[in-house]
């Protein structure tokens, strides 16, 4: 996902609506509508600061933080151009997304999935 001549990321999960398609070249050259990292050993810091500041500048609506070691899920949305915790997520529990209505999955689905 090229955000800007010098940043590029690579999202674990990444979707982008119908009507922005036409942002997908050989790459997807711009942000994606909602985007999802799973934290893995080491990127803590990076996906929790470094590039929820990145999505948030550079609006992607929607971006959930998966962390498997704590077992939970923050599902973020953008509002006035800063990310809002939507809800935070854990066992038990069902993370739904603000931007896509009807897209829900429960916490002990995706967390066995990682």
């Amino acid at each position: 996902m090229v955000l800007s001549e010098h940043r590029v990321t690579q999202p674990d999960v990444a979707y982008l609506s119908a009507a922005r398609l036409g942002l997908i070249q050989r790459v997807l050259m711009g942000p994606a509508d909602l985007v999802a990292e799973v934290i893995s050993l080491g990127s803590r810091h990076r996906d929790r600061i470094e590039k929820r500041d990145l999505y948030e500048q550079h609006g992607v609506r929607e971006y959930w933080i998966i962390d498997p070691e704590a077992a939970s899920a923050d599902v973020l949305f953008l509002e006035r151009g800063n990310y809002q915790l939507a809800m935070r997520c854990g066992l038990g529990q069902i993370a739904a997304s603000r931007l896509l209505p009807g897209f829900a999955i429960r916490m002990d689905d995706l967390l066995n999935s990682t």
